[in-house]
């Protein structure tokens, strides 16, 4: 089944049948209470838009940085700049494309938030220690915070372009423009750093997280486009019996809408970056907390840039040897 929020109506595609118009009634639209999958959804919505996931974001973020990037000779302006461009420049980017307002100027809380985190991990005694003891414990908590926050810049940047006044009769066709856009909000900073700090691993394949973030765009994308209807029926007529079956055990309500669809991405952001936490080498030693930098606008590269040094160094290394020969 699939469901497009329009207005005050949904369009409910059961297969195999025609579509229905029916109005929205509030029972329809809410998860069964008590369930995990309710327990995401309002968790999600009540979270996001409140202060606490902007400073744990920046904590998520200043962690990262400092475990794997910062140096000692780095001054204070340039952790800040860095820190900054990682967790927020996605975003910035993809406004200033699409000509939207920038949520760093626009906000007067966002910044001051997104400071307080980088002070605390760089600039407070016991955090940052306190942190990497207990990493087996806190990275993967970290994924689950990054993907709360990537899916939520995601999808409500997504759902504004699509949404906007002067070019929303064109945006809600540009499939590839409404994917590239929403692959830039959330990983754009993070590339940018990554391949301007370093030659060793420039224009080369950004990491793990870069593919669960275009996996779960993808997802958004086609859920809301109505050309890929047909793809959808296809693939609802081959998962609809297991989410039948097992759907409900979680609470995954029967008729999907926007909200819905948002928990939806994020618990499958946050499954596909806990898998880099737990089987960093399945995700090509790059993926998860423990091997990337992680924040919003950031993608995999900590542990799989670590490889490429390695590997960059060792080739200096055997031409030495040879030209000494």
């Amino acid at each position: 089944m699939r469901v497009l929020m329009r207005d005050t109506t949904i369009r409910t595609t059961t297969l195999p049948g025609p579509s229905k118009i029916l109005p929205v009634h509030d029972k329809m639209l809410k998860p069964a209470p008590g369930t995990p999958f309710s327990i995401l959804h309002d968790g999600l919505h009540d979270f996001a838009p409140s202060w606490q996931l902007p400073v744990l974001h920046s904590i998520v973020v200043a962690y990262n940085m400092r475990k794997r990037f910062t140096k000692p000779e780095h001054t204070f302006i340039q952790k800040i700049l860095a820190h900054l461009l990682v967790a927020l420049g996605g975003g910035t980017l993809s406004a200033l494309l699409t000509a939207r307002p920038v949520p760093l100027f626009t906000s007067n809380t966002l910044l001051p938030l997104y400071l307080t985190g980088h002070l605390l991990i760089h600039y407070t005694p016991f955090l940052f220690p306190l942190l990497t003891a207990l990493s087996p414990l806190w990275e993967p908590l970290a994924a689950i915070i990054d993907a709360a926050s990537r899916t939520w810049a995601l999808t409500h940047g997504l759902d504004a372009f699509r949404a906007h006044v002067q070019y929303a009769h064109l945006s809600r066709d540009a499939i590839v423009g409404q994917f590239a856009l929403g692959v830039v909000s959330v990983t754009a900073g993070g590339i940018i750093y990554k391949w301007s700090a370093s030659p060793v691993g420039r224009y080369t394949w950004p990491g793990w997280d870069f593919g669960v973030v275009c996996f779960v765009t993808g997802v958004y994308v086609a859920y809301w486009d109505s050309s890929t209807l047909g793809v959808g029926k296809a693939a609802g007529g081959w998962v609809g019996p297991w989410v039948r079956e097992y759907g409900g055990v979680v609470g995954l309500p029967y008729s999907v809408t926007g909200a819905e669809m948002r928990t939806v991405c994020m618990a499958l952001m946050a499954v596909g970056f806990l898998a880099g936490v737990w089987a960093p080498v399945v995700a090509g030693g790059g993926g998860g907390a423990t091997g990337r930098t992680v924040g919003r606008g950031t993608t995999g590269q900590g542990g799989w840039y670590a490889q490429q040094q390695q590997q960059q160094q060792g080739k200096g290394k055997k031409k030495g040897d040879a030209k000494k020969e």
